[in-house]
């Protein structure tokens, strides 16, 4: 474990843009969740969104679930908190990968469903993973 964290030794220190990053997300989760939970059901009646409303809730539990991981990444950066903030962005993470893989099937089952979305929110998926090894309690440039 590092010094004054509790973070393990192969975190690295966050740096500034690193700490934007991490807010950026935290905003992205808010809205993105907020936006998902307000549009409801006639939003997500578009055949990108096939395999997604499986899921117990939709659209609602994919919204809420966004908020409070955004919540928790919020709270974790304000207090330092890494082990808090490693799950809030596992989080992100995991529910990105969730829609990316929901999107990328609609493409391959219904003929009409758009192409774009898979590939970013894997990209979503990868760049909220790529944060967890910052450790804003230890802080540079």
């Amino acid at each position: 474990m590092n010094e004054n964290t509790s973070a393990p030794k192969w975190t690295t220190p966050a740096t500034v843009s690193g700490r934007f990053a991490i807010w950026v997300f935290v905003g992205y989760a808010l809205w993105q969740g907020s936006g998902i939970i307000i549009g409801g059901p006639v939003r997500w009646g578009s055949p990108g969104y096939t395999l997604l409303r499986e899921a117990p809730g939709a659209p609602a539990s994919w919204g809420w679930a966004l908020i409070v991981f955004g919540l928790l990444l919020g709270s974790a950066s304000l207090l330092t908190m890494w082990r808090l903030k490693c799950v809030a962005l596992a989080g992100i993470s995991i529910w990105s990968l969730g829609f990316s893989v929901g999107a990328q099937y609609a493409t391959t089952t219904v003929a009409t469903a758009g192409t774009t979305g898979g590939p970013v929110y894997f990209l979503v998926c990868i760049l909220a993973a790529g944060l967890i090894p910052y450790d804003e309690a230890r802080k540079s440039g």
